[in-house]
């Protein structure tokens, strides 16, 4: 059984922080784009909305692709949500990674790059926002300007799985 100290510092937490108690947030980020531009996370702009899609394996990118196409499809007539896909680097051997990122740019014209960033560290803290539970998979989230998620997914793409994205995006 909790504490009661236990219990008045997760309800206090909440009221500080305007979410329920366990609230799901995504760890923050700071490193470069495939482009060279940094993006932080959450983003710093107030009422901001972002899209990202997350995969943890070589074989997560296949699953990645079709979920991000029908993203950026949607959102060029949304500039004001930013998106992008993150690979999940940071299992890889640090000898590699520059191989893996050298790799993703060449094959990216240079406006998709804008939308790339790698992640090299805490690949765990990603895994625990997202409900990480295959590594083939890709996650997407819709996260605001505090790092909560709004919205996830996660799998393969598929027609439902795409309505259910759209509708979410209409919200925003």
């Amino acid at each position: 059984m909790k504490s009661r100290f236990a219990i008045l510092a997760s309800l206090g937490s909440a009221l500080l922080t305007g979410l329920p108690a366990g609230a799901q947030t995504i760890p923050s980020f700071s490193g470069p784009t495939l482009a060279n531009d940094t993006l932080r996370l959450p983003p710093p702009a107030p009422g901001s909305r972002t899209i990202l899609v997350l995969g943890f394996s070589k074989k997560s990118g296949d699953a990645c692709k079709p979920w991000f196409e029908g993203i950026t499809a949607q959102l060029k007539t949304k500039p004001q949500i930013g998106y992008y896909e993150m690979p999940v680097l940071a299992g890889a051997p640090g000898f590699v990674r520059g191989m893996i990122v050298h790799n993703m740019r060449s094959t990216l014209t240079p406006d998709q790059q804008k939308h790339f960033a790698p992640i090299m560290e805490n690949a765990q803290a990603w895994k625990d926002a997202v409900h990480f539970s295959a590594p083939d998979d890709a996650y997407v989230v819709i996260i605001d300007e505090h790092g909560n998620i709004l919205w996830h997914d996660s799998g393969p793409w598929s027609p439902d799985k795409e309505r259910t994205l759209q509708q979410a995006i209409s919200k925003l």
